[in-house]
Parts: structure tokens; C-alpha cells; sequence
């Protein structure tokens, strides 16, 4: 299929905090350049890799385990890491599945912060800087080094930076975003491409190939815009977040009840420790 690239279409990028492992260690915390040895705390503001279950590859092969339907079969890989890969390698990128699995919760408090004070040319480059450290060479996440080496090749000022992770500064809006949206836009898996044209919307689910996402860009290119009134033309993000929020759930409208469940309570334990049952549960 033709790409875009001559087409009337330009893009303005909203990033939007989510989670697939909420209960990973590292929020608010970077990781220690000194794993503790047995029987020795941990420098204050550090986690130690011996809190993370694993290597991405650890995950990669439990999840084939988990769902052999999607693997070995005729067209499918043969399993999750080499599938992976497979699409990674189709945008010419290799991946490594050597990092130690941890929370993405500082990258994505950083993320926004770039967001709301940079350009968006300037969040796109500290995007992907993090994504190759990460993806590519194999960095852990909740590593304020990385973080912080990645915004200096962004061009993000770091005087104070570090500081900055070290107040947790706007960890519970995105700990509440995210049950927002997990309980009241019904999103439960990444990655999602949520697309507004003049009020008509458009959603590309799940690890796409690049077809799928021209395709949904060619609709909204070929079929007529319908005319829409400026309060109908806001962007379906926003549309999804007043609806959730005039609806909420029964523990109240602001879903700050169920992002104390997700990283705090019951349902919180029962991530970190799949083999025993959540309290009530």
C-alpha cells in the first residue's frame, strides 16, 4: 500500500500514561549501583533487581506458555519473544530481551513533564531515546541514570532533575489516570493508537503491522467529513475521560478507590504474588 507521505494529513501527538505491569518495583526509586548484599539495606530512594521477577525474555517466555494458541500454529511464530522481534525487525530495529523487568512509573512521570514544558519534537526525541536505551540496548527503566541520560540527548535542561524524580511529583495523578482508563475507557492492553479528524474517531488495538494503521488513515482521508459543532470536535481521549468521569464506578467518580487497589491494596498483592489468592478475592 502507498504511504502517506503526500498526503494533506498533519499530527499532533498526545501520549498518555498506561501500564502492563502496574506492580513492578521502582516507583519513585532508582535502581541501586550496589545490589545490596544479603542482610544489607538498600541505600534510601533505591530498589535492588533482587525485588524484579525477572528479564524481559523471562516474561516473553511465560506469556507463550500462557497463551500457546498464538504460537507454533501455521503463520503464527513460534513463540513471543521471536514474534516480537519479528515486528521490531520490520521498522528495521532489534531488540534485546536482557533488561531487568521494573516500573515504568518515573519514565512516564518525566514523560509528561517533558510533554507539558518542551515541543512536541522534543518529546517525540526523549520518546524515543528511552525506548532505544530500553528496547535496543537493554537499560532498565526505573534507572534515574537513564532517564536522565536520555534527556540530556533530548535537550531537556537536567539541572535539578534528579531531585525532581525524588518527589514523586505527579505519581498519583497517573496512577488514578491510569484506572481511569483502565475501568472507564475499557482499555486493558498496550499499545492503542486513539485517532481524532474534525470529530470523527478512529482506534488501531493491539501490535499492528503498518497496513492497519495506513488503512485507518485512508479513511478518514477519502470518506467526507461530516459537519460537527465545535464542542463535537474534541478529541476522543477527552471524550472518553468526561464520560468516565460522570459515570464512575461504585466506589466513587474520581477512580482514585480503584488506583489504591491497583498499586496499594488487595489487587496489588495479588500481582507481586500471583500464587496466592487476593484477600476477599
Amino acid at each position: 500500500m502507498e504511504t502517506l507521505a503526500d498526503e494533506p494529513i498533519d499530527f499532533a501527538i498526545h501520549r498518555i500514561p498506561f501500564f502492563l505491569r502496574p506492580e513492578l518495583p521502582g516507583i519513585n526509586k532508582t535502581l541501586s549501583k550496589n545490589d545490596a548484599e544479603d542482610g544489607q539495606p538498600l541505600a534510601p530512594g533505591t530498589w535492588s533487581k533482587k525485588e524484579s521477577p525477572g528479564i524481559w525474555a523471562d516474561q516473553m517466555e511465560a506469556y507463550t506458555k500462557k497463551h500457546p494458541e498464538k504460537f507454533g500454529g501455521e503463520g503464527q511464530p513460534p513463540d513471543a519473544m521471536f514474534g516480537l522481534g519479528w515486528q521490531a525487525a520490520e521498522v528495521g530495529l532489534k531488540f534485546t530481551f536482557t533488561q531487568t523487568m521494573s516500573n515504568s512509573m518515573d519514565a512516564l512521570r518525566l514523560l509528561l513533564k517533558v510533554q507539558r514544558e518542551h515541543s512536541p519534537d522534543v518529546r517525540e526525541t526523549f520518546y524515543e531515546n528511552i525506548a532505544r536505551k530500553y528496547f535496543q540496548e537493554g537499560r532498565t527503566l526505573a534507572d534515574w541514570d537513564m532517564l536522565i541520560e536520555a534527556a540530556a540527548e533530548s535537550e531537556v535542561p537536567t539541572e535539578g532533575l534528579r531531585e525532581w524524580l525524588a518527589t514523586g511529583d505527579g505519581t498519583f495523578e497517573i496512577q488514578r489516570k491510569y484506572a481511569e482508563i483502565f475501568f472507564g475507557w475499557g482499555y486493558t492492553q498496550v499499545p492503542v493508537t486513539l485517532v481524532s479528524c474534525e470529530g470523527v474517531d478512529q482506534h488501531v488495538e493491539g501490535s499492528q503491522d503498518l497496513d492497519a494503521y495506513l488503512k485507518m488513515f485512508r479513511r478518514l482521508l477519502d470518506e467526507p467529513l461530516p459537519a460537527k459543532e465545535p464542542h463535537e470536535k474534541i478529541p476522543v481521549w477527552e471524550k472518553y475521560s468526561r464520560t468516565a468521569l460522570a459515570m464512575g464506578t461504585p466506589q466513587g467518580r474520581d477512580f482514585t478507590h480503584e488506583a489504591h487497589e491497583i498499586f496499594f491494596g488487595d489487587l496489588a498483592e495479588s500481582l507481586r504474588n500471583p500464587k496466592q489468592k487476593a484477600v476477599g478475592g
